[in-house]
């Protein structure tokens, strides 16, 4: 369950004084990660032996403080606090959702599918638990599984464009094209501006031989999103001018330029060179790492939130735009 609560329940439950006012407020209500983990681990170091209703709120308390350490870049910390909130509260469903999140940010598929589970046995309305399992099932190929998870999503909710997308990646997977086209014209309909469904349909109608279809859906596509680098390959294959792919393309070359002057003395930028450090990642793996979900959280995450010895880097919102663009340019790698 999601339960509800207020500072006055957090600062009885935890035997809190008034100097505790601003930790209880920080820790529900902060928008700045860091300042969350500061003030929940104060009352976490504050917290009384719990009883039946203070577990409930002490564990409201460790997803928070987990959910701030995912959102700077620690999973390990936050699957940690995520398994202290299931202790004290076994039903807890988002804690258990985002437990899956920061699994998957590990690699760990096994262990996000068993969350994500769990998150929809404890709250079968809870959207966001079937759109990342479908996900998990959609890269492990379990078609079936994915467009199970992606229609009980859409019974829920009709007009969930992501899903309808998502279910139309599973039916084209599985072969059954007028399916997958109806999906992202679903899609569509929902959200006119939804770049990724425009793109996911162009490529359906390229394969299909319907160029000007397809030429028109790459060309949408990167009108709203000119990251989107296989729509502006796509339009090139079909013979468009340059100048319609020119903002995409800008995007790829400034991005590997920032990349190459920030990140190459410890990643591979490239489409094979190996990391100088081993423990960095490639460039070229990233989008294996997170498949076919959205780049820009994780890579804006990373940017911001460093860990070992990356340093801090501060680059605008339309530089990462590059990075993306520049990361979805690269042939996925390991």
């Amino acid at each position: 369950m999601l339960p509800r609560f207020g500072a006055a329940c957090f600062a009885a439950a935890l035997g809190a004084t008034v100097a505790l006012a601003d930790p209880v407020a920080d820790c529900s209500q902060s928008r700045k990660p860091a300042l969350r983990i500061t003030a929940c681990s104060e009352l976490i170091a504050h917290a009384r032996k719990p009883n039946s209703r203070d577990s409930e709120e002490l564990a409201q308390i460790y997803r928070r403080r987990g959910s701030a350490y995912l959102a700077t870049g620690r999973p390990i910390q936050a699957i940690a606090d995520f398994s202290e909130a299931i202790r004290f509260m076994p039903g807890y469903t988002l804690a258990h959702y985002e437990r899956g999140q920061a699994a998957l940010a590990l690699g760990k598929r096994d262990q996000a599918m068993n969350d994500y589970g769990a998150a929809i046995r404890h709250g079968p309305r809870y959207a966001p638990a079937y759109i990342a399992r479908g996900y998990v099932r959609l890269v492990n190929d379990d078609l079936d599984g994915a467009i199970a998870d992606f229609s009980r999503l859409i019974q829920l909710e009709p007009k969930n464009a992501n899903a309808l997308n998502n279910r139309g990646l599973a039916w084209r997977r599985k072969g059954d094209l007028d399916k997958a086209l109806a999906d992202y014209a679903a899609a569509i309909a929902v959200n006119p501006n939804y770049a990724l469904a425009y793109n996911n349909r162009g490529y359906l109608h390229e394969a299909l031989g319907r160029t000007a279809e397809a030429r028109a859906d790459f060309t949408k596509a990167l009108s709203f999103d000119p990251t989107l680098t296989g729509a502006s390959a796509g339009l090139k294959r079909l013979g468009a001018s340059a100048a319609v792919t020119a903002q995409s393309e800008k995007l790829v070359s400034t991005g590997r330029e920032l990349v190459d002057t920030n990140c190459a003395p410890c990643h591979a930028t490239g489409a094979k060179d190996p990391s100088p450090d081993g423990k960095a990642p490639a460039f070229r793996a990233i989008q294996k790492r997170y498949p076919i979900l959205t780049l820009r959280d994780p890579v804006s995450r990373g940017i911001a939130f460093p860990h070992r010895d990356m340093p801090k880097f501060m680059f605008s919102g339309e530089q990462i735009d590059m990075i993306i663009a520049y990361i979805n340019s690269l042939p996925p790698g390991d």
